[in-house]
């Protein structure tokens, strides 16, 4: 699993040079130049195939009489939207342009059964606007790309060990070593050792959230022996899967 910090690395190797002093040419060191191309580079990746898109359900789905719905904060670009009415998915067809919309709603009209929808100041908005509530709206789409800014912690940088029981998500720390952001885009690795007691499977396993500085839940239960004492490494890990990181 590649991780900002290895990316600067192999990027300082690559070009030779280690600086994080502003050149006189321009405002930026060399890895901080590095890796604005690195990100770049996963973004347009991330685009051309499918590794951003996700799916949104909108909490509590939809309101009696309420035409507009808040997009994810992460929003980029549609890719479709339905509406569960019962058993009935329903999926609209999106407004050519918002002057359609508009003639769509002279006449205010209330019905379950969606026929269109246009995006608008960070809302979706549906024709006919819903007449009842808690119908399942789904946004399907593609997400913005975050860059990768967050260095590696380990057990070292973090003075603290890790501690894990085969089969749960939970994992502990000794002291305070958890961050935020972990719970956006980290992963955690619990490398083998020679010492039995604090051998981790090395496996990589993706951070869902951050409970407290000492305590986190994996996406994925945790697949090694149950241990202690256990060094660790936390990377910031871009979108894209393994293999084409």
């Amino acid at each position: 699993m590649r991780t900002f910090s290895s990316y600067q690395k192999d990027f300082a190797t690559f070009t030779g040079n280690a600086s994080v002093t502003a050149n006189t040419t321009n405002s930026y060191d060399n890895l901080t130049w590095g890796m604005r191309m690195i990100n770049d580079a996963i973004r347009y990746l991330a685009t051309v195939f499918y590794f951003n898109e996700t799916s949104y359900i909108v909490p509590g789905g939809t309101v009696a009489q309420q035409q507009g719905y808040t997009l994810p904060d992460d929003f980029e670009s549609l890719m479709n939207i339905t509406v569960a009415v019962g058993t009935v998915l329903y999926q609209p067809t999106e407004s050519p342009s918002r002057r359609h919309f508009d003639a769509l709603n002279v006449i205010q009209f209330y019905n379950d059964f969606p026929q269109f929808f246009y995006i608008f100041n960070g809302q979706v908005l549906l024709y006919p606007t819903p007449a009842s509530n808690n119908n399942v709206i789904t946004i399907h789409y593609k997400r913005r790309i975050v860059d990768l800014s967050m260095s590696d912690v380990t057990d070292t940088t973090a003075t603290a060990t890790l501690s894990a029981s085969n089969g749960d998500a939970t994992i502990t720390a000794s002291s305070a070593a958890f961050k935020a952001w972990m719970g956006n885009s980290g992963w955690l690795q619990i490398p083998d050792t020679t010492t039995d007691a604090s051998s981790g499977d090395n496996r990589w396993y993706q951070i869902d959230t951050i409970t407290s500085t000492t305590a986190l839940e994996l996406k994925n239960p945790y697949r090694g022996k149950t241990i202690t004492g256990a060094g660790f490494l936390i990377g910031d890990v871009p979108i894209l899967p393994e293999d084409y990181q």
